[in-house]
C-alpha cells in the first residue's frame, strides 16, 4: 500500500483539506501604504477592516480564510496608531500594533459573511448575519492572545467605546 503522504503528493492534493488559505500582508506594508497616502486611516477612530484593505489595493485578493497580519522585525515599525480587523494575525504582528498605540482585532467570517463584508453592495436589502466559528476555530478566536473577538477581553473594550468611557 502507499502511505496517505505520498499518495496525496503523487496525486497532486492536499493533505489537510479543510485547511482553508488566507491572504497575508506585513505590517510594514501598511505603514507603507499609509506614508504613500493610499490607504486612508478613519479619522472617526474606526478600524481598518479587511474591506479597506482590500479597497485601496494593500492586497489585490482576500481569500477563502480571510486576511492574515503579519509582522516582521526587520521592517519599518509602525509610526501611528491603528485599530486593525483581520481574520488572524501574528504575534509580533500584534507587538507591534500595540507599540504604536493602535491594536488587532481577530474576526470569524463564514463566507457569505466574507463577501457580503467585502462587497456590501451586492447585498442591498439584507446584510447577512455573522456565524459563529466552527468547533476547531472557536479556541482561536476566544483567546485573548491571539486577539479573538469573543475574547471577554474585547467584549468589555467593546462596550466600554460603545458607552464612550473607553480609549
Amino acid at each position: 500500500t502507499i502511505p496517505p503522504a505520498l499518495f496525496s503528493y503523487m496525486c497532486n492534493m492536499p493533505t489537510h483539506r479543510s485547511k482553508k488559505d488566507v491572504s497575508v500582508v506585513n505590517v510594514k506594508d501598511l505603514q507603507l501604504w499609509i506614508d504613500m497616502g493610499r490607504l486612508p486611516v478613519p479619522e472617526d477612530g474606526g478600524p481598518i477592516t479587511m474591506r479597506d484593505l482590500l479597497r485601496s489595493g494593500v492586497v489585490s485578493r482576500i481569500k477563502g480564510g480571510g486576511l492574515k497580519l503579519l509582522g516582521e522585525e526587520r521592517g519599518a515599525p509602525l509610526t501611528q496608531p491603528l485599530d486593525l480587523e483581520v481574520a488572524r494575525a501574528s504575534k509580533g504582528a500584534i507587538a507591534a500594533v500595540e507599540a504604536a498605540g493602535g491594536s488587532v482585532t481577530c474576526v470569524y467570517h463564514n463566507p457569505l459573511a466574507l463577501r457580503a463584508h467585502l462587497k456590501p453592495e451586492l447585498y442591498p436589502l439584507v446584510k447577512p448575519r455573522h456565524a459563529k466559528p466552527p468547533p476547531r476555530l472557536m479556541p482561536y478566536y476566544l483567546d485573548y492572545g491571539n486577539r479573538g473577538y469573543l475574547a471577554p477581553e474585547i467584549q468589555l473594550r467593546k462596550q466600554l467605546q460603545k458607552l464612550g468611557l473607553g480609549e
